[in-house]
């Protein structure tokens, strides 16, 4: 397995939880992006698992649909400050 192969199942995941949660505020992917101030192309690259966000517009993303980024991740471990 090379190098970029470990990315791809964990890109892939991020894309479909960004998407199932945009679909779940009842929002297409064009009125996503224009809410993002984001290029559409690049929101659907990122959901389809080929982009390589930022951080800062993961965490765009993720205030838009009213969640943490750690949710984008599928992330629920609580860490102790």
């Amino acid at each position: 397995m090379s190098e970029s192969d470990i990315y791809i199942v964990p890109k892939r995941n991020l894309g479909l939880r960004i998407a199932r949660m945009r679909e779940q505020k009842g929002l297409s992917q064009r009125q996503y992006a224009l809410q993002l101030e984001l290029d559409r192309a690049t929101l659907n690259q990122i959901e389809a698992g080929v982009g390589n966000p930022t951080f800062e517009t993961l965490v765009r993303i993720a205030d838009g649909l009213g969640a943490q980024v750690d949710d984008l991740f599928g992330c629920d471990e609580q860490l102790d400050d």
